[in-house]
């Protein structure tokens, strides 16, 4: 969903924040390699899904790279 919730700590230990689609990837990254508890809290939310056309998939390909962009920038730190 992109959702994040953390405490100031946190979210000085992340910045700069990535740009793009892994925005939410790299915050994870960078607070697993620091020491940080990640917790994942359920809750009821909706989104708008993208449609199997040509937007639709150009929208996920998006996506796709910029969260391997991200894996390969943090993912080795």
């Amino acid at each position: 969903s992109g959702q994040r919730a953390m405490t100031r700590e946190v979210l000085e230990a992340v910045t700069p924040f990535r740009e793009g689609y892994g925005v939410e990837l790299g915050m994870t990254i960078k607070a697993l390699q620091k020491g940080f508890r990640i917790m994942e809290v359920p809750t009821t939310m909706t989104h708008n899904e993208t449609g199997r056309d040509l937007k639709g998939f150009l929208h996920r390909g998006k996506q796709f790279v910029d969260v391997v962009r991200v894996i390969r920038q943090e993912g080795g730190k």
